[in-house]
């Protein structure tokens, strides 16, 4: 794939989480702040559409850590909930990069031209093979959230410490140490509109921890969906 196609690619990508902070963070904060259950499956029901691999509230490929609860460790459960939503936000995102990348070659495939170089057919939605498109991109999004794997054991405890600490985690330098160098965005930038630019910095411990670990999940998953476009 081009650079400059794959470029087009990742600002889709990234795209998909405009909004971010200002629609979702305050739920989960306020959950965090008041030390009650978040309740993902339900979160995930009214924001996301149907993922193609996991039921709602779920990740069943060695993300979390079980062992993790709310009565056991609440900023840890919430820090990896929005981490996991973070996570299906972008895997929907990537089903649909995915999605129009193989239309795209369907259509190429199915068109042939005359003398003249013109087109002679155009395809239907007939011609389409909806079964091997779902089976692609099924195949290549059960190689995105592998990725993720033990995912909670690696990173959250980084976050959570730096809540009980009332401290940032320096998440530029941490990107160098747990992320490859992005396509677009440089260490610890987020693309436009992922952030309230309105929101006082350094203001609310808990949101900025939050806001971070889900950056830090959008940029891993941008690496992850890099190498999964370019091995296309």
């Amino acid at each position: 794939m081009e650079e400059e196609t794959l470029k087009q690619y990742m600002n889709e990508y990234y795209r998909g989480f405009t909004g971010f902070e200002l629609e979702h963070l305050e739920d989960f904060a306020k959950c965090l702040k008041e030390y009650k259950e978040f309740n993902l499956a339900e979160y995930e029901i009214a924001h996301l559409d149907k993922d193609i691999l996991f039921p709602p509230g779920d990740i069943k490929i060695g993300v979390r850590d079980a062992r993790t609860t709310s009565k056991s460790n609440v900023s840890k459960k919430i820090l990896m909930d929005i981490a996991v939503f973070t996570m299906k936000m972008g895997g929907e995102n990537v089903k649909r990069i995915l999605e129009t990348i193989l239309l795209e070659k369907t259509r190429n495939d199915a068109t042939t031209k005359d003398e003249t170089g013109e087109n002679i057919k155009n395809i239907t939605e007939e011609d389409i093979d909806r079964e091997l498109i779902t089976n692609f991109v099924k195949r290549q999004m059960i190689l995105f959230y592998k990725n993720f794997f033990h995912f909670e054991k690696q990173h959250i405890d980084d976050f959570a410490t730096a809540i009980k600490n009332k401290e940032r985690v320096n998440l530029e330098n941490y990107e160098i140490d747990n992320l490859d160098e992005d396509l677009l965005l440089s260490r610890g930038k987020t693309p436009p509109g992922f952030r309230d630019k309105e929101k006082k910095k350094d203001a609310d411990v808990i949101k900025d921890n939050l806001m971070d670990i889900a950056a830090f999940t959008m940029k891993k998953g941008a690496a992850i969906t890099t190498k999964i476009l370019i091995s296309l």
